[in-house]
C-alpha cells in the first residue's frame, strides 16, 4: 500500500481536548480489557490501531493511535457533524433542505439511492450513516463544500481525518481520504459529552449512529441488545468500526481500524474480541452522589455557602486532588458561569461519605432563579459527570 503522507497542522478545539488518562491498577479493568485486546492484535493477519476510552476519565488503552488509515466510509462522520453544524446555526433545515441525487454522485456500487431521488437533510443522513449510502453522502458533501467540511473537522481537532478525494491535488494530504484512532476517539468523546456543536446536536447524532444497521463487527462481541451508536468503514483490504458502547460500569468508546488483513474474517475475530474486553472489564468509573441542604434566597453578587453531604460512588479512591467544584446556570440552562470556586474534599474510599461546604458568590443577575451545581471535579483531569442542580432564588433579602 502506498505510504500516507502526515496531514497538515490544524487548528485544535479546546472544547474537545482529550482528557489525560487516570493511572491504572495492575489488577484493575483497564488492564484485563488491555491484556485481552493485546492478545487478540497479537494475531491479527494485518495493521490495526485500538483504544478504548471512558469519555469520563480519558483514554484507558491505545495502540497505535496515531497511525495514519484510509477513512473508507469514516468520513461520512465529518459530513454528519457538519450538517449539524450548519442546521444548528441556522444555515439549512434538517426538514426543509433538500438535496437531489445526481448521476455524478452514483459509482462504486455498494448501497446508493436512485439519481434523480430528492431527500431531506434528515433523511438523506439516516441513509449515509445507517446504511452507509454513498450517493447521499456525495451529494450532501456537493451541498456543503468540501473545504468547510475539512475546515470543521479541523476546528474540532480532528487533524488526522481530510477528505482528500474531491479537493484539488496540490491541497490534498493523501490520495485518499484519511483519519486515525486519535481522531475517532475525539469525536467520540466528544459526541458523549454532548461537546460537538451543542449538547442536543451531539445527542441527535449519536441518536442516527445508534440506528446503524451494519452489525458483523462491534457488535458481534456485546450481549444482544447492548446498545451501541456506532460507523463501520470498508474499502478493499480496509475495515473499520468506531462507536459508543452502554456496558454496565458507563459507556466506553470503542474503535477498530483495520488494513491488509489476510481474511475479513480476521477483522470479526479482532473487532469481537475488544468489543467484548471493554463491555466485560469494567473500567474505573468516576462519580459521586449528594444530599444538599435546601437554599431559599441568596442575594445577587453576595457571598453564600452550602453544605452538602458528598458520597463517592466512584470505583476508585479520592485523594486530595478530587474537590467540591460548583457551576452557575439560568433557569433555562445556560451558563451564567462556569467556575465559582472550589471546597477541598477529605480522602474517601468508594461509598464513604463527608459533609463539605462550598462558599461562593451568587452570580449578579436579573432572573429570579438561578440553578446552582455542584459536582466532583478530579483537578486537571475530568469532572465527574454526575451533578445535583440546586434551584435558587435570586434575590435581594430586604
Amino acid at each position: 500500500m502506498r505510504r500516507l503522507r502526515r496531514p497538515a497542522v490544524l487548528v485544535l478545539a479546546a472544547a474537545l481536548l482529550l482528557l489525560s488518562a487516570r493511572p491504572v491498577a495492575a489488577d484493575d479493568g483497564a488492564t484485563r480489557a488491555a491484556t485481552t485486546a493485546d492478545a487478540a492484535l497479537a494475531v491479527f493477519s494485518g495493521t490495526a490501531a485500538l483504544a478504548i476510552a471512558d469519555p469520563r476519565t480519558g483514554t484507558a488503552y491505545e495502540r497505535d493511535a496515531e497511525r495514519i488509515f484510509p477513512a473508507a466510509s469514516l468520513y461520512k462522520l465529518a459530513v454528519l457533524v457538519e450538517v449539524y453544524r450548519r442546521a444548528t446555526a441556522g444555515e439549512l433545515s434538517l426538514d426543509d433542505t433538500t438535496i437531489t441525487i445526481a448521476h455524478g454522485d452514483l459509482g462504486d456500487g455498494g448501497d446508493e439511492t436512485d439519481s434523480g431521488s430528492t431527500l431531506s437533510l434528515r433523511e438523506a443522513v439516516e441513509r449515509m450513516i445507517t446504511v452507509s449510502d454513498n450517493s447521499c453522502a456525495r451529494a450532501l458533501l456537493r451541498l456543503l463544500d468540501i473545504h468547510r467540511v475539512n475546515a470543521t473537522a479541523a476546528a474540532l481537532g480532528l487533524r488526522d481525518t481530510v477528505i482528500n478525494t474531491d479537493l484539488p491535488a496540490e491541497e490534498r494530504t493523501a490520495d485518499f481520504n484519511t483519519t486515525s484512532v486519535r481522531d475517532m476517539e475525539r469525536l467520540f468523546v466528544g459526541l458523549q459529552n454532548g461537546a460537538v456543536i451543542s449538547p442536543a446536536a451531539s445527542a441527535e447524532m449519536l441518536a442516527v449512529l445508534g440506528r446503524q444497521q451494519i452489525n458483523d463487527r462491534l457488535p458481534t462481541g456485546l450481549p444482544a441488545g447492548t446498545r451501541i451508536a456506532h460507523k463501520t468503514g470498508n474499502l478493499e483490504g480496509v475495515a473499520h468500526d468506531v462507536g459508543v458502547i452502554a456496558t454496565l460500569s458507563g459507556p466506553l468508546v470503542v474503535i477498530v481500524l483495520t488494513m491488509d488483513y489476510a481474511e475479513y474474517g480476521d477483522v470479526v475475530a479482532l473487532t469481537h474480541a475488544v468489543a467484548n474486553a471493554a463491555y466485560n472489564f469494567p473500567l474505573a468509573r468516576f462519580a459521586a452522589s449528594f444530599a444538599p441542604e435546601r437554599i431559599s434566597v441568596i442575594a445577587p453578587a453576595r457571598p453564600y455557602s452550602v453544605t452538602v453531604r458528598v458520597t463517592n460512588t466512584s470505583t476508585f479512591a479520592w485523594d486530595a486532588t478530587y474537590l467540591l467544584g460548583a457551576h452557575w446556570r439560568d433557569a433555562a440552562g445556560t451558563y451564567l458561569r462556569w467556575d465559582d470556586g472550589r471546597a477541598p474534599l477529605p480522602a474517601l474510599r468508594p461509598g464513604d461519605s463527608a459533609d463539605v461546604t462550598l462558599v461562593g458568590d451568587a452570580p449578579s443577575t436579573s432572573d429570579p432563579i438561578g440553578i446552582l451545581e455542584l459536582d466532583v471535579v478530579h483537578e486537571g483531569v475530568a469532572w465527574a459527570g454526575t451533578p445535583v442542580r440546586l434551584a435558587v432564588t435570586i434575590a435581594d433579602r430586604r
